[in-house]
């Protein structure tokens, strides 16, 4: 068993559950309620998210090099990159209001950006298919996902699909973790 695998699996399963008080801190953020220690809690599970995330995607570059997909280790770098990037702006914006300004363009070059590059890592996913049978409905799903994103007015279906994604390829590197 590749225990870098098992570990990134497992960073997608906190992640997941993670998911549940990021949405309710989310909504307090909206409602302007989230204050003192809510706030601190919130960036503390952010950056706890983040970097569950980067383990996450770190997987993939693995994956990709066992599996020989060039595709796959590149979006899979991207996609690390821009995270730790929106995370450095993000972060911030939590405790100085007046970055959040420019929220509107972040999320929306944000968007655009996980769209373009979530098309490509999810062909890539396709490209597993043989190894891996579930990585089609991985690859089918982050291509459904990143398209609307792409759109930005379709956005919110992306938004639904990131669980069931995340519950994908979470299986996909625990199928890896066992294969490799």
């Amino acid at each position: 068993m590749n225990k870098s695998l098992h570990y990134a699996a497992i960073a997608g399963i906190i992640s997941i559950i993670l998911l549940v008080p990021l949405i309710i801190f989310e909504v307090m953020k909206v409602l302007k309620v989230l204050t003192g220690i809510f706030l601190i809690a919130y960036v503390l599970l952010y950056v706890l998210a983040a970097v569950l995330d980067l383990i996450f995607t770190w997987g993939f570059v693995i994956i990709g090099k066992k599996a020989k997909i060039r595709l796959l280790i590149n979006t899979s770098y991207i996609l690390i990159v821009s995270s730790i990037l929106y995370t450095a702006y993000i972060i911030p914006s939590f405790l100085f209001p007046a970055l959040e300004k420019y929220n509107l363009i972040v999320t929306i070059f944000t968007l655009l950006l996980l769209g373009a590059v979530g098309l490509a890592f999810s062909i890539a996913l396709l490209r597993l298919k043989k190894l891996f049978p579930i990585a089609n409905v991985a690859g089918i799903l982050g291509i459904i996902m990143s398209a609307s994103f792409l759109t930005i007015i379709f956005s919110f279906i992306g938004l639904l699909l990131i669980v069931p994604f995340y519950i994908v390829t979470t299986m996909l590197l625990f199928r890896a973790a066992k294969k490799f």
